[in-house]
């Protein structure tokens, strides 16, 4: 029992659970933007806060994913389960069919880009 109490602190951290003196040596949320994971990098016109610069991207990508179908993350994880299928798949007809793949999916990105892009610079944004 006193190595079951001595090794608590790991087992909560593992379980997902911080007692509160470690809850504030956790490290702040570094997750990408909408922008970021789009590949765009949006910079406010009119001095917009941080907080109301990642609502506009939330926003813009919901109407970009709406408008042109697609989705870059789904677009990245497509790439990969692609690539892990093609390694059963004899070499003239993977890599012809990765090349397909990799146009359409260039091609559905650069049109959600386009949808997002409008979106943000209609809301007082310069995307670059």
């Amino acid at each position: 029992m006193p190595e079951l109490l001595s090794r608590l602190p790991t087992l909560l951290l593992l379980a997902g659970v911080v007692p509160g003196a470690l809850a504030a040596q956790q490290p702040a949320d570094t997750s990408n933007t909408p922008g970021q994971i789009a590949g765009l990098t949006v910079l406010p016109k009119w001095g917009q806060s941080k907080e109301q610069q990642r609502q506009s991207e939330e926003e813009c990508y919901a109407r970009a994913k709406q408008k042109v179908g697609s989705d870059p993350a789904a677009i990245a994880k497509a790439e990969g389960e692609v690539a892990s299928a093609d390694s059963f798949t004899p070499g003239v007809v993977s890599t012809r069919r990765q090349a397909r793949g990799k146009a359409m999916r260039e091609d559905a990105l650069a049109e959600f880009r386009d949808a997002m892009r409008a979106c943000l610079e209609g809301g007082g944004y310069t995307v670059q």
